[in-house]
């Protein structure tokens, strides 16, 4: 994989080291972030920048994603000896909540100024302006973190709920940082630079970032002399232990950033071709629909085993309900044969199948089958 090139999308604000566990810091000093406990000689420098992602988007973007939930179900179950009956589909499709995802692109330079330094944990704040102090609304903690060595963070989401803020971190050659238990995400000699690609996403849905709020992105990264003793990992430089920690950060500029329209989703259904040749079908037709569909494909019939039939679902609230019914008609062949009887008839399966499709691929998938059986 190649290596990711980075562009400046503004002058990087960066932040100086505070040692207490705090959810909020003081505006940042220009510059880059440095550990202020020790000497230059033993110093880890860090720089973010935001930058274009790898798919060359810009360094922040907005999507909205809405949440859907599939069902299919069939009447009858179960056919025996059938003479034109009818067999119905019908899908149902409901809309959830709406969420409008704020996706972050940036690049994190780290710079070993002398000796050998073992990165430890790197954590990464979501920050917004509020009472002349920045506040931690949201954080992402990859490595063996201590919270009390200068980077404090928030562990969970809004009321205990999974943490709204995901970041993978990659490396110059596209692979992913995994941390092993009691050991260092990376080390860096004396001298030595390494670029961390960072990308982020965080739900705006929830409400704690308004609009033309004063945001920022904060990284902390903990780190200790490679050479250091294992007692003293996971301890803080001012109680006596290795830990270090180092902060930088930068703006996130809301005002570049456009709120794309809603997407809709595709909801495809078809017939599946019977177990057995000898289960005689019609065409199945779309015998009602209600809710936000509309139709997209040529025809509102569809045959077993031969294409689908579309339609667009479009988001227009949560709750949504939308149904979608198929009715065909089956039949016994004049000829029915097989090896295998359940009491005394022959048995086959004939499913339905229904997914929905977005724009980044299958959102949900959902089938109904029923049994035929005819005498041979």
């Amino acid at each position: 994989m190649k290596t990711p090139r980075w562009t400046t999308a503004r002058a990087v604000a960066i932040s100086a080291l505070s040692l207490g566990m705090a959810a909020a810091d003081a505006a940042p000093s220009r510059g880059l972030g440095w550990d202020l406990t020790e000497s230059p000689e033993t110093w880890l420098t860090v720089c973010l920048e935001l930058g274009v992602s790898e798919s060359g988007e810009p360094a922040i973007r907005c999507q909205t994603r809405t949440d859907w939930s599939l069902e299919h179900a069939v009447v009858p179950t179960e056919l025996v000896q059938p003479n034109a009956d009818p067999i119905r589909f019908t899908a149902t499709v409901v809309e959830g909540q709406t969420h409008l995802l704020l996706d972050i692109s940036a690049a994190v330079t780290l710079q070993a100024s002398g000796g050998e330094h073992s990165v430890r944990a790197f954590i990464t704040n979501l920050q917004v302006f509020e009472d002349d102090r920045f506040v931690t609304v949201a954080s992402s903690a990859v490595g063996n973190v201590n919270p009390a060595c200068g980077c404090g963070f928030v562990p969970d989401g809004p009321d205990g709920s999974k943490q709204p803020l995901q970041v993978a971190l990659f490396d110059q050659s596209g692979r992913s940082f995994v941390p092993r238990e009691g050991a260092g995400l990376a080390t860096l000699h004396g001298g030595q630079r390494a670029v961390v690609r960072l990308e982020g996403r965080y739900d705006l849905t929830l409400g704690r970032i308004q609009p033309g709020a004063r945001t920022r992105l904060q990284t902390c990264v903990q780190y200790a002399p490679a050479d250091a003793d294992l007692a003293t990992l996971d301890l803080c430089v001012a109680d006596g232990g290795a830990l270090r920690a180092v902060k930088a950060c930068t703006d996130l500029p809301f005002d570049q950033v456009e709120v794309p329209p809603l997407q809709s989703v595709q909801l495809e259904a078809r017939i599946l071709a019977p177990t057995a040749p000898w289960v005689s079908l019609s065409g199945f037709r779309a015998d009602g629909t209600a809710g936000a569909l509309e139709l997209s494909s040529d025809s509102e019939t569809v045959w077993a085993g031969q294409g689908a039939i579309t339609y667009d679902v479009p988001p227009v609230g949560a709750g949504t309900v939308s149904t979608l019914v198929l009715q065909g008609f089956s039949a016994c062949a004049v000829q029915v044969a097989c090896d295998l009887f359940l009491d005394g008839l022959c048995d086959a399966a004939l499913q339905g199948e229904v997914r929905l499709v977005g724009p980044d691929g299958v959102v949900d998938t959902a089938t109904a089958s029923t049994r035929v059986r005819c005498a041979p």
